[in-house]
């Protein structure tokens, strides 16, 4: 399930994003 895992590295990313676009 390719959309599966893009969702779970995006929930794990999502953190790390809005820490750099802050």
């Amino acid at each position: 399930m390719p959309d599966f895992s893009f969702h779970s590295v995006y929930e794990a990313y999502s953190p790390c994003l809005e820490a750099l676009s802050n």
